[in-house]
């Protein structure tokens, strides 16, 4: 054997080895990676012990999120999906709470309970709830009621349920998003119909009163751009410009 097939053979070996380290360490950094994003429910800190006051001018709404364990194909054969409920709050300055996170099934009979005391999320804060895809109690019809407060104006949260499963060569993934509903209280039972405490369109029914504005500005909420004022910029909050009231 020459010395040129000699050190062909050595580099063809060499090589091989530093393919098999190298993927044996790109292997160990991919699971690593996965590790720390492994899924972990909300945080101790996003976990509040203060008390939402459910005042008059205190925002309160549920939102439903049609949510689905398994759906069909091939003639009716389930599919089995695995789901993320993302709460993202929106607002840039100010937090909201989750006063209730609560799982139904196809029946409509409560399956989870999944907070236990309000939920925290400070602003631009999100946090997400998991139906494994081994839990087929809920079922193609399951949903999610949350109910969301916050004690000023804000924006409202992004709240969708993300599904997503792989089996064999063929997946499938999917977004919901999530419907404010009137009728359910803060904690998430079914209100009765004068108590009616959270949706959209009761906010609208019952204004709230306008917070004390210590920057001498009006006070109205702004977006209504009234007559006398033009400076209100910020959707849904307190004018702080000092205007002259129509």
């Amino acid at each position: 054997m020459d010395k040129g097939r000699m050190a062909l053979m050595i580099t063809g070996a060499l090589a091989v080895i530093v393919l098999i380290v190298a993927s044996a360490y790109i292997g160990e950094r991919l699971d690593t990676i996965e590790n720390r994003l492994q899924f972990s429910g909300p945080s101790d800190e996003q976990q509040s012990q203060d008390v939402v006051i459910m005042g008059e001018e205190v925002e309160l709404q549920a939102v439903y999120v049609p949510v689905y364990s398994h759906v069909y194909s091939d003639g009716g054969r389930p599919f089995l999906v695995e789901t993320t409920l993302s709460v993202r709050n929106t607002d840039p300055r100010e937090s909201i709470f989750l006063s209730s996170v609560r799982y139904f099934d196809t029946k409509g009979e409560l399956v989870k309970d999944y907070l236990p005391g309000p939920l925290k999320l400070a602003p631009l804060e999100s946090t997400e709830f998991l139906v494994e895809k081994s839990d087929v109690t809920g079922g193609s019809g399951a949903n999610f009621i949350v109910v969301w407060a916050a004690e000023t104006p804000v924006n409202e949260p992004i709240i969708e349920a993300v599904m997503i499963a792989f089996h064999g060569t063929n997946s499938i993934s999917m977004i919901r998003p999530g419907t404010p509903i009137e009728g359910v209280n803060a904690d998430g039972t079914v209100a009765g119909r004068e108590g009616v405490r959270a949706g959209a369109a009761q906010r609208r029914k019952a204004p709230k009163k306008t917070p004390p504005n210590p920057s001498g500005g009006c006070g109205r909420r702004s977006g209504g751009r009234r007559p006398g004022c033009g400076r209100c910029a910020l959707p849904r909050r307190p004018c702080r410009a000092p205007c002259e009231r129509a």
